[in-house]
């Protein structure tokens, strides 16, 4: 009997212990309103489960942890029943021994939960993550300083980000969700690219400038070139000043949008006015030169210049070459062509220089109004580099040209010469050209440019013929033909 008293009243203290402790904790402020936020986050993320007392961990507005527990004063009968008849809903919970913080070499992906997919909102990715982390079941109050320990164990080295860049546009529209992401909001700024060189296949140019041509022709006294004199006559025309005006154009049919290329053509045309320039016309009994019997020094400053061309090749992509610079592009052009070119020379306003018992007599002589007609033409192979680095163009082009040369001339004080026609050169020859130019885009379909260009041609031997006014002719050895050339010309041009 005493025995049972003694069981009895343990049972009893032990009754009133768990009631007394289930009461204090029921009347504890802070553990009602921590087990009211569990359950609201519980319903609100967790709909579709049954409204039970049972609660998922999650973390408070300030970063705490915890796991609510279901400290309800009822009987133990009470609550048997009702987890008999209502087994509760549970959300597995995870060791927090397994959580692993992120590798500190790269940022973690950021995590966003149901309640902030539905509401619309970020938070920065350590934060996010330790809210979602799963917790232990230690509910002890020393949980909240391990957990502190915890949340800076998984905050990764980079997550401090480097200053806003000041010199980035503001995007006004992102600057809301600053707040969610830790005060940082990469959506905020925005990366501005340099504006890509756009895409013009058709052009049409038009420039004008200044000119320099010189040319000079000598001739033999028999048709091999052995017979003395071996250079009978020579004529030099130097320093032509020419105003030039040319026109070009060029079409390229692409093979897609992205710069690969595509067929291309071109033509120019251009007609030049000589305002000044000097002829010296010279005569020999001897060799090489030697021996001068006549000379003649007259003004050039009369004629005119025209010329075109027209070329077909394929344009070549070449970005790959400078991939690491995205908004240049270039290309390579290999050409065929024609080109035809022809210059007027006169001579007028004489004065003999050098003089003999055949000739003048030193000083001016009047009624010289005599002229030369030179012709260069044929096919050509060429080479032309583009690169576009918007606004700023560059080009350059290098060209081979296999000509035929012919020249006609007209020596109006030859009693003894046909006239319109004197004499006629024939011969092959060859030509080289080297252009350079660079065009600034005032917008994307027009441009200001300027271009310097050489071109040098030169004849192998060839024939002179002579036509006398008793209608018969005489060959001889023309032994070469020089020209050379070079322009300066400024323009606008037109792109579409």
């Amino acid at each position: 009997m005493r025995q049972a008293n003694i069981i009895f009243l343990l049972a009893g203290t032990v009754l009133i212990s768990s009631v007394s402790i289930a009461a204090a904790q029921s009347e504890n402020p802070y553990l009602k309103r921590q087990q009211e936020l569990a359950r609201q986050r519980f319903k609100k993320n967790h709909p579709e489960a049954p409204n039970y007392h049972a609660a998922s961990p999650r973390a408070t507005s300030s970063g705490k942890f915890f796991q609510e527990r279901n400290v309800r004063s009822v009987s133990p009968a009470k609550t048997t029943k009702a987890a008999v008849s209502r087994p509760e809903y549970t959300k597995p919970i995870q060791p927090a021994a397994t959580i692993e913080a992120p590798k500190a070499t790269s940022r973690p992906q950021e995590i966003i939960s149901p309640s902030m997919q539905a509401a619309g909102q970020r938070k920065a990715p350590a934060e996010q993550m330790l809210e979602d982390a799963p917790i232990g079941q230690n509910n002890s109050p020393n949980i909240y300083n391990n957990l502190d320990v915890q949340k800076e164990a998984q905050k990764p080295a980079e997550f401090d980000a480097p200053p806003p860049n000041k010199n980035l546009p503001l995007n006004n529209n992102a600057n809301n969700n600053a707040n969610n992401n830790g005060g940082i909001n990469p959506a905020a700024y925005k990366t501005v690219a340099p504006k890509p060189s756009p895409r013009r296949d058709n052009s049409l140019r038009i420039s004008t400038g200044g000119r320099r041509d010189n040319l000079d022709w000598n001739i033999a006294s028999d048709a091999s070139g052995t017979a003395t004199p071996n250079i009978l006559s020579e004529l030099k025309w130097r320093k032509l000043n020419i105003m030039q005006v040319q026109a070009e154009a060029a079409g390229s049919i692409p093979k897609d949008a992205d710069y690969i290329g595509g067929i291309h053509g071109e033509a120019s045309a251009y007609t030049g006015v000589i305002l000044a320039g000097d002829n010296q016309d010279s005569d020999y009994f001897g060799n090489n030169r030697t021996d001068e019997f006549s000379r003649s020094n007259n003004d050039a400053g009369k004629g005119h210049v025209r010329g075109f061309s027209s070329g077909l090749g394929y344009e070549f992509d070449t970005d790959v070459m400078h991939a690491s610079v995205p908004n240049l592009h270039s290309s390579i052009i290999p050409l065929v062509g024609y080109s035809w070119q022809r210059l007027y020379l006169h001579m007028q306003d004489g004065k003999q220089t050098i003089a003999s018992e055949d000739t003048p007599p030193l000083g001016e002589f009047a009624g010289l109004n005599s002229n030369y007609r030179a012709t260069w033409h044929g096919p050509f192979l060429g080479v032309k580099l583009k690169a576009d680095y918007f606004p700023h163009n560059f080009g350059l082009r290098t060209q081979y040209s296999f000509a035929k040369y012919n020249g006609a001339a007209d020596w109006n004080l030859r009693g003894d010469f046909m006239h319109p026609k004197s004499f006629a050169h024939q011969a092959d020859g060859r030509g080289t050209l080297f252009q350079l130019d660079y065009s600034y885009a005032l917008s994307d379909n027009t441009e200001i440019f300027a271009l310097a260009s050489r071109q040098a041609w030169v004849t192998d031997a060839g024939t002179d013929t002579v036509y006398f006014a008793d209608e018969t002719t005489v060959t001889n050895r023309l032994n070469k033909v020089n020209w050379n050339s070079q322009n300066y010309l400024m323009g606008v041009a037109a792109h579409w």
